[in-house]
């Protein structure tokens, strides 16, 4: 039975009451004329082409229009003449703004219907179904209404046109925003309804999938006589179909026959790109999958619907469905033809570069077809572009014959999202790693995609002579030799720390490569992000690790990087000033020893906005090591640089001499100012170092083991008070319920009401009559 609809409407007016269209403004008379219909609450069938109900609406209106108005009494009439006393003004017509929508379900669809009332109601938040047999009420506000019923209708029909255009029949069309549908193969689409897949499916997303029928099976079962199978292929032009392949069914995507041959039908197939021809009888139409929901989550259950059917029966329905959606400005699922790319690429990024493609082009997910190496990117319309010009790249760069190399530039549409620099083709081995597991950890920790691209020719080796500094001949060779161009897609921050952290990794293998200069800076005169190279006379590192030039960086702000005696400062021209003011007082304050007062100097330190200035200490505590590994644990705690600078106060005497002042310095400071959480920790937790470090120095520790033995104590009181609260409130919790309990109402048979353990009796069979029937 074909679903029904009607809209519920208010009564019409009383008998006799006239409606002026003059007297009244234009959206009354409208509703004044409805009323004058007198059908305006019986059900009205979409489909009966015997009755235009609007142009009978039309009528109406323009008679009440043109009806004359009542002649007004005559001016100086006679006053005992008794006039005729006007009708009695009707009471104007009461028409609900929002009525109920209607929507009449077969048997079957009504139960369908029932399971997902609860998803519905959850898509469409604010309205409320009520089914009352196979008759469906949908209340609530117009938008949300008009979309559960369009929930509703899909259910009602199964049936949901992937073609462009107004709904027609009950069947509703993929312009609205709110809808997807996905083509699913005979097989996997077998007890689909009411099974685990669909409930995951609509759990796992977020979604409401609704199953409907084959592409247009109603309208083709009405197709007779001869030629009608020939006629039936011809609706199914530019969808996706399975046609038989051999013995099997593969998909394919319907064609229109040429003109020469009317009677067979033209394929591309999915799996290698080809047209051939085809019998009508040897195609069938695939199952439809209506997918409702918000535009992301919908997109991620069609993407994961695709992956299953890709892996499983359907080998190329991704890029079918791609061919086959139209190009969505917002999310949407595109398979560019220029996006056909070898198996070494695909091969490539199955190497665990996909997530890292994604997420810096934005796109969602990437798949490639299993038999034509297609790509397939689902995304926004800028993230499919970029995706799509990026694997245009990686083609070109990466697919050439063993031993040569790209010799094409970097694409100009590719241009501005780039950065390039060259490093030496020695090191290239040592930057890519064992499996390529060293680039891929850069590209992992900085969100960028790093392509080697290509190899650039430099001068030949020189011949040694007996007046040449060997070592220095062999940085000049490997300055001016053979280079490797590197390309780096991100965003600009990612990509020239990037750089930075490469060019540190050539520095290390290659002590010298960067010639110093006098000044020992190398700075770029830029206000945006830039590198500053830096030269130090001892190594900043005191081991392999990069501890001190993560704490430097946490501090300043600025990514830093360290080889040996040279750092790399990375960040804005700010950044890059502080990094560089912050580098004085790192390594003097690291090289700072016990029997030296060296201390870092700070010029100007109060009119600072970067720097907290803690008390002071005398010198047996700021020299001793525990104070300074406590100081380095706070630091990384916190991420700034705990450090005592040469400050002395102008009042010092000999027994405040020695005292030196203990700094904060951070830009998380400056931010936040010196009334922060961070602030407000540092010094109380710096102010108690200091503390704790001269009640040592003064009695060996006795003093801070009794504090540290009172702290310990007062936790475990702490401890076993809050668990005692806890065993009250239990308790408490426990008579509360059993005194409720008690005081519950006992019923007639002398339970308690509320005691659902206790089985309560059957009733008694009530006796009949003699002569009555008990059957």
């Amino acid at each position: 039975a074909a679903p029904s609809r009607r809209t519920i409407a208010p009564p019409p007016p009383a008998s006799g009451a006239r409606c002026r269209g003059a007297a009244r403004p234009a959206p009354l008379r409208c509703a004044c004329a409805m009323a004058d219909f007198g059908g305006f609450g019986g059900p009205m069938e979409d489909d009966n082409d015997d009755v235009d109900f609007w142009a009978q609406m039309d009528m109406q209106a323009e008679e009440v229009a043109a009806a004359p108005e009542a002649p007004p009494v005559a001016a100086g009439a006679p006053a005992g003449k008794q006039q005729e006393e006007p009708a009695p003004a009707a009471a104007p017509a009461v028409v609900e703004e929002d009525p109920p929508a209607i929507v009449s379900l077969p048997g079957d669809r009504a139960e369908e219907l029932a399971r997902k009332r609860e998803r519905i109601e959850s898509f469409a938040a604010g309205v409320s179904l009520h089914l009352d047999g196979t008759l469906l009420r949908i209340h609530g506000p117009p938008r949300e209404r008009r979309n559960a019923e369009r929930c509703a209708l899909t259910i009602a029909s199964r049936s949901c046109s992937l073609r462009s255009g107004a709904a027609e029949g009950g069947v509703i069309s993929e312009d609205v925003g709110d809808l997807s549908v996905v083509p699913l193969p005979e097989d996997f689409a077998k007890d689909w309804r009411s099974s685990e897949r669909e409930a995951e499916l609509e759990k796992d997303f977020g979604v409401l999938a609704v199953l409907c029928d084959a592409v247009d099976t109603r309208k083709a079962d009405l197709i007779r006589g001869p030629g009608a199978s020939i006629r039936k292929a011809k609706r199914l032009i530019g969808q996706v179909v399975e046609a038989k392949w051999g013995n099997a069914y593969a998909i394919a995507v319907a064609m229109r026959p040429l003109p020469s041959s009317p009677r067979v039908m033209r394929l591309l197939w999915a799996y290698d790109g080809s047209v051939s021809e085809i019998s009508p009888d040897e195609l069938r139409p695939l199952t439809q999958l209506a997918i409702f929901g918000a535009p992301e989550d919908r997109m991620k259950a069609v993407l994961h619907l695709l992956s299953k059917m890709e892996e499983g029966p359907a080998p190329g329905i991704s890029w079918a469905y791609a061919f086959t959606s139209p190009a969505a400005r917002s999310l949407g699922v595109e398979a560019p033809p220029d996006t056909r790319v070898s198996w070494r690429v695909k091969d490539k990024l199955g190497w665990g570069l996909t997530d890292i493609f994604c997420r810096v082009t934005g796109c969602l997910s990437v798949t490639f077809t299993r038999m034509c190496v297609q790509a397939v990117i689902a995304g926004s319309q800028a993230a499919r572009w970029y995706g799509s010009k990026l694997l245009q790249f990686l083609h070109s760069s990466w697919d050439h014959p063993k031993g040569q190399s790209p010799t094409s530039l970097v694409p100009p549409p590719l241009a501005g999202e780039c950065s390039t620099f060259e490093i030496p083709q020695d090191v290239v081995g040592a930057i890519i790693g064992a499996q390529q597991k060293t680039i891929r950890k850069i590209m992992d920790d900085h969100g960028c995609f790093i392509v080697p691209h290509r190899e650039l020719k430099g001068e030949g080796k020189r011949e040694a002579t007996e007046d040449d500094d060997l070592l220095e001949l062999m940085f000049e060779h490997v300055r001016r030799g053979s280079t490797q161009e590197m390309v780096v897609f991100g965003p600009a921050r990612a990509r020239r720390e990037v750089e930075g952290r490469i060019m540190a990794m050539v520095e290390a293998k290659y002590p010298g490569y960067h010639s110093r200069p006098p000044s020992s800076e190398l700075l770029q005169d830029t206000v945006g992000i830039g590198i500053d190279k830096v030269w130090i006379d001892v190594d900043f590192e005191a081991d392999a690790s990069d501890e001190r030039a993560s704490l430097l960086a946490a501090a300043s702000g600025c990514a830093v990087y360290s080889a040996g005696q040279m750092l790399f400062f990375v960040g804005d021209r700010r950044e890059r000033r502080r990094g560089r003011d912050y580098l004085p007082w790192v390594v003097t304050w690291l090289s700072t020893k016990r029997a030296s007062a060296r201390l870092p100097h700070i010029v100007d330190a109060a009119s600072r906005r970067d720097l907290l200035l803690l008390p002071t200490a005398p010198q047996q505590v700021w020299s001793s090591k525990w104070i300074r590994n406590a100081m380095l644990k706070l630091s990384r705690k916190h991420g700034a640089w705990l450090f005592f600078d040469d400050w002395l106060p102008n009042t010092a005497t000999s027994q405040t001499e020695d005292r030196r002042r203990m700094v904060a310095a951070s830009v998380e400071i400056e931010r936040h100012g010196t009334r922060s959480e961070m602030a407000t920790a540092l010094l109380e937790q710096g102010t108690a170092l200091i503390n704790d470090a001269e009640e040592w120095e003064v009695d060996g520790g006795k003093t801070w083991s009794k504090k540290q033995h009172a702290k310990q104590e007062k936790m475990l009181r702490d401890a076993e008070k809050k668990r005692q609260e806890e065993e009250e409130a239990e308790k408490e919790r426990k008579r509360q319920e059993e005194a409720a309990a008690a005081a519950a109402p006992v019923d007639d048979l002398g339970l308690n009401a509320f005691d659902e353990s206790v089985p309560l009796p059957m009733p008694a069979t009530p006796a009949f009559p003699a002569g009555m029937a008990t059957s």
